[in-house]
């Protein structure tokens, strides 16, 4: 929005746009499909989807998908890169045929030419975007910084599309889940991670308030209010019932019941049996890169909690 953008709130206002800006719609649950694929499919601007939580399916093919994570975001609000932005922008409009020049050599340049991925008409268009920043920056800087940049530029760009495989093939869920998980753990000291063979009355409490999370060899035992909450985020674009599912048919997540959870049987303080639902999440699915589990960090803070053990079937 600070240069050429423009906020859609319904495909009709596309109308509004002109030729040389951006269209940035925001995905909602209850946006209809319909909506989106006409905002999508226009010619006459360049039309951009901001999707938060997880990506619909139907949007994982025809589509570029790029990414932007906490990183991206903080540099785009950033004063100097929008001073940037604008200082381009003026560059292009006061220098048209400069601009034009670059672009017809660019379907010639080494970066075109030698290209070997698989989209190859918007990596076309982003490596023209980078040839006319770097004619921008011949201007103010030595030959060797804009040679330096565009190869990093070129490089990063590559990265990126790259991506786009990944994140219609769903990679991207695991790792966004395991970043809320691990934040909110970071976040909450009052949710233990506690051994399923050895719950106390604390984690028992804590359990029914929703606020523990078990583990055995190979899963992690979440009440399901905890993980949901967790999940927010994720649900911004996907209801409750489509983000188990995919959590599902992703192999991220186990079990062996309608809605997602599976039963296990605890005896109470007081001797009494219980079977409450817990969503199954495979250990190997909140690894950290660092390859820590959740209890090699988190599961310290309940050791001075030791008595009034609990059975566990």
């Amino acid at each position: 929005m600070n240069g050429n953008g423009v906020y859609v709130e319904k495909a009709k206002d596309a109308k509004f746009i002109e030729n040389f800006q951006a269209g940035f719609m925001i995905m909602q649950k209850g946006l209809k499909e319909e909506n989106v694929d006409n905002f999508m499919f226009q010619k006459s601007f360049l039309p951009i989807l901001m999707v938060g939580g997880i990506l619909p399916e139907s949007l994982k093919s025809d589509r570029y998908i790029f990414r932007l994570k906490e990183k991206d975001v903080d540099e785009i609000y950033d004063e100097k890169m929008i001073s940037k932005i604008v200082e381009f922008t003026d560059y292009i409009i006061e220098n048209v045929k400069e601009v034009c020049a670059v672009l017809e050599k660019n379907s010639s340049s080494i970066f075109l030419t030698e290209y070997k991925g698989n989209e190859k008409i918007i990596f076309s268009v982003l490596a023209g975007i980078g040839a006319i920043y770097a004619a921008y920056l011949r201007k103010k800087y030595p030959e060797r910084y804009v040679v330096d940049f565009l190869v990093k530029y070129i490089d990063e760009t590559k990265k990126r599309l790259q991506d786009i495989s990944e994140f219609a093939s769903g990679m991207e869920l695991l790792e966004i889940l395991s970043s809320l998980v691990w934040g909110n753990l970071y976040d909450n000291e009052d949710i233990f991670v506690a051994d399923i063979e050895k719950i106390n009355i604390a984690i028992y409490d804590a359990l029914r308030e929703n606020s523990a999370v078990l583990f055995d060899e190979k899963f992690y035992y979440f009440p399901p209010k905890l993980l949901i909450n967790i999940c927010q985020p994720l649900l911004e674009t996907a209801s409750e019932p489509e983000l188990k599912r995919r959590l599902r048919d992703e192999g991220i997540i186990y079990c062996n019941s309608a809605d997602y959870t599976v039963k296990k049987e605890i005896v109470n303080v007081y001797g009494a049996k219980e079977r409450p639902r817990f969503i199954l999440v495979k250990k190997e699915a909140l690894l950290s890169l660092d390859n820590l589990m959740l209890e090699d960090v988190f599961a310290i803070r309940n050791e001075g909690e030791k008595e009034g053990c609990i059975e566990v079937m």
